[in-house]
């Protein structure tokens, strides 16, 4: 399937933010902060991509984090980002694996411990009970395949419909846990380096 233009432009944007992460990387690897947002871009940049592709990345995202972690075991916002990132990776994965979303919520549990007035942090706990459900629902469309007689019909149009309902269950993943309030504050990071250290935007 064709890549929008705003898709483009947010690729090409969160890749630049994953490059500026790397080289801060290479000049202060300790620095937990840089670390978190790297994750965080890797997460968003799973959005943009076929699921295979985006488990992986979701892979590399939750490497990033546990190494902040390490670093900074405090840090309340990598923790809820770990367990967003295992959150997802549970979701997506076809087959429903309890491992995944048992780690999302020790790791959400830990971040209301340690904010325990964050709504967000709230929120996301009471999400991952609901996990099986949600994972049922994402995946229906798969299971409606697998179905006698799912092939019957147009065979084009047909497939176009299945690839645009499947392309929408995946979506209502990252609509999920409050993503979008971590992806505003990688924006306002993204200005700030933009501002300093960053190479200009190509023109388009």
């Amino acid at each position: 399937m064709a890549m929008s233009n705003e898709d483009y432009q947010q690729l090409v944007y969160l890749e630049r933010a994953c490059e500026a992460a790397e080289r801060n990387y290479g000049i202060d690897p300790n620095d937990a902060d840089n670390l978190t947002r790297w994750g965080g871009v890797l997460l968003s940049l799973a959005q943009l991509l076929n699921v295979a592709e985006s488990i992986d990345m979701i892979k590399a995202a939750i490497s990033k984090l546990e190494e902040s972690l390490l670093i900074n075991p405090l840090k309340h916002e990598t923790i809820w980002c770990l367990g967003y990132a295992h959150m997802m990776h549970g979701l997506m994965t076809p087959d429903y694996n309890r491992n995944y979303i048992d780690r999302a919520a020790k790791f959400y549990e830990e971040a209301v411990e340690k904010d325990p007035g964050n709504q967000k942090y709230l929120n996301s706990l009471k999400l991952i009970a609901t996990a099986p459900q949600l994972h049922a629902e994402i995946h229906k469309q798969d299971v409606s395949q697998q179905a006698p007689g799912a092939g019957a019909g147009s065979g084009s149009s047909n497939s176009s419909e299945m690839g645009t309902k499947k392309e929408k269950n995946y979506d209502l993943i990252f609509d999920i846990g409050g993503w979008v309030v971590l992806a505003a504050g990688l924006a306002t990071w993204w200005v700030m380096m933009s501002r300093n250290q960053l190479p200009p935007s190509p023109g388009y």
